[in-house]
């Protein structure tokens, strides 16, 4: 997507992910007493907050391109996933909702629905793998990462647009970009979940 606009010539569009550098100190400190999650050592509540003040503080670094007409913003689902994240893990309070709806929303949401066993197999043919693929049952566990996102994105500011994931990465391409010339002005920031 991010070529395709590019390549249109009238646009610059940038690429975004966001990871939460609190939660890798977290990480350190929980690794100094061996080989241990963040989880297993401050709890899941303060690990999920970490991360939301990160989102928050992070998704401020994309003002700067809402000031011109000429860029799009394209990042990972950084609200709908810590939503999701809020929800999968029972934490999802006021407190920690109203935080994540203090940052930076987007002008769109493209949720590309996939079934748990679909995304299984793509996490398994990638190089990097995924962490989901070392659960007891990495099926249950993507369904519930699923299961909270749908949920999330109910309570996202942004409009969904669902597009299916099985489609050719050409035909999904079209799909945003077809929404994108309808919806977006060019000074927007667009997610994906």
């Amino acid at each position: 997507m991010r070529r395709r606009i590019n390549e249109a010539g009238t646009a610059f569009a940038y690429e975004r992910s966001f990871q939460s550098e609190g939660v890798r100190l977290l990480e350190a400190v929980a690794s100094l007493d061996g080989r241990r999650r963040p989880v297993a050592v401050f709890g899941r509540d303060v690990v999920e907050h970490v991360r939301c003040v990160d989102l928050v503080r992070r998704s401020f670094d994309l003002c700067p391109y809402a000031e011109s007409s000429t860029q799009h913003v394209l990042t990972d689902s950084y609200i709908v996933e810590q939503l999701g994240r809020l929800v999968q893990f029972n934490c999802c309070s006021e407190p920690a909702v109203a935080l994540v709806h203090k940052a930076v929303q987007p002008a769109v949401t493209f949720y590309l629905r996939l079934s748990a066993e679909a995304a299984i197999e793509r996490m398994r043919g990638r190089t990097k793998g995924d962490a989901l693929l070392l659960t007891d049952d990495p099926i249950a566990e993507t369904r519930a990462v699923i299961a909270g996102i749908e949920q999330a994105l109910n309570r996202a500011f942004a409009p969904v647009v669902e597009l299916d994931a099985l489609l050719s990465v050409e035909a999904l391409c079209d799909g945003v970009w077809q929404h994108m010339g309808k919806r977006l002005a060019p000074d927007e920031v667009v997610t994906g979940a």
